[in-house]
Formats: C-alpha cells, sequence, structure tokens
C-alpha cells in the first residue's frame, strides 16, 4: 500500500505552499484556499509581479493578481468564463483562473481549494495559443505524480461541485 500525503504534510514539506493574505477586512475570513508549486510562487514574485498590463487603463498585474486572490479566497462570487473555467478537454477537470492579464492553471483537489501549477500573461497565451494545451498538460503530469490523497481531484465537476458561492 502506498502512502498518500495531505496537504498539510505537502506544505510542511515545502512541495506546496499557502498563498495567504496578509490582511483581511474585519469581516473577511478564508473560505478558500489556494496552493501552490513552488514553481508558481517563483512566477508570482517575479514575472507577474514585474509585469505589466496589456491593455492601457487596466489595474497594475500585481494589483489584480491581489484582487482577484482575495476576491476568491474570501468566497465572494467569481463568474464564469470570465474569471475562471474549465480547460478542454472537460474530462481532465483542469481549470484556468483569470484575470483581464493573468491566467493560473491547475485543479481543484476538494470543493473551494485550488492547487495552481503554472501561471503565464494573458499576452503570452493570447498570441501562443500551444501554451494552453502545454500549462493543462503539465498540470496533467503534476496531478498524476504528486503524492497526494486520493482522490486528487474533484472530477466530472460543476462550478457549483468546486467553488462555494458561485
Amino acid at each position: 500500500m502506498t502512502y498518500m500525503a495531505t496537504l498539510a504534510e505537502l506544505v510542511a514539506a515545502r512541495e506546496l505552499r499557502k498563498i495567504a493574505l496578509p490582511r483581511l477586512g474585519r469581516h473577511e475570513y478564508e473560505e478558500r484556499f489556494i496552493f501552490g508549486l513552488p514553481e508558481f510562487f517563483a512566477w508570482l514574485q517575479t514575472t507577474a509581479r514585474e509585469a505589466t498590463p496589456f491593455y492601457a487603463g487596466q489595474a497594475a498585474v500585481k494589483y489584480q493578481i491581489h484582487d482577484f486572490l482575495k476576491q476568491y479566497i474570501t468566497g465572494k462570487p467569481l463568474t464564469s468564463p470570465r474569471m475562471f473555467r474549465t480547460m478542454r478537454p472537460v474530462k481532465d477537470d483542469i481549470y484556468e483562473l483569470k484575470t483581464a492579464d493573468v491566467r493560473i492553471f491547475g485543479w481543484f483537489y476538494r470543493k473551494d481549494v485550488f492547487i495552481a501549477v503554472k501561471g503565464d500573461l494573458f499576452c503570452n497565451v493570447k498570441f501562443d495559443e500551444s501554451l494552453y494545451e502545454a500549462h493543462r498538460i503539465e498540470c496533467l503530469r503534476v496531478r498524476g505524480i504528486i503524492n497526494l490523497d486520493e482522490p486528487k481531484f474533484v472530477a466530472g465537476a460543476l462550478n457549483s461541485d468546486v467553488l462555494s458561492n458561485v
């Protein structure tokens, strides 16, 4: 029998990191969670932090990310497909979380618990659409090898199966 780790054990082993916002409002609480691979966090802290918006007049990319994460983590409604969508083929249950300029690829481990594998910028995936497929395949590869309790993802899910308050 193969031992599978819990999220807490993967965080303790630094195979995953939890995204935590430094300050929530007085009546705001963590209602959803995002965990990411170390490579995803490196992307957040470098490429994403330094990126500029594709369209003039958009908020700075780092603020788009912060606002999206706050909305997600505090359980506020997300609109589909504008803010998240299931990638095709749908049977793979790989998701894309979105802002105007940012794309985050991963899957829902449990309802309201997202595992982020890859991040990219809208301008990259828009001009090289093969990146969508590459990111989806990388998510499947990671999900296949990550030492995580089964089931490793919410299968055959509707939006309401993976997110509260949609």
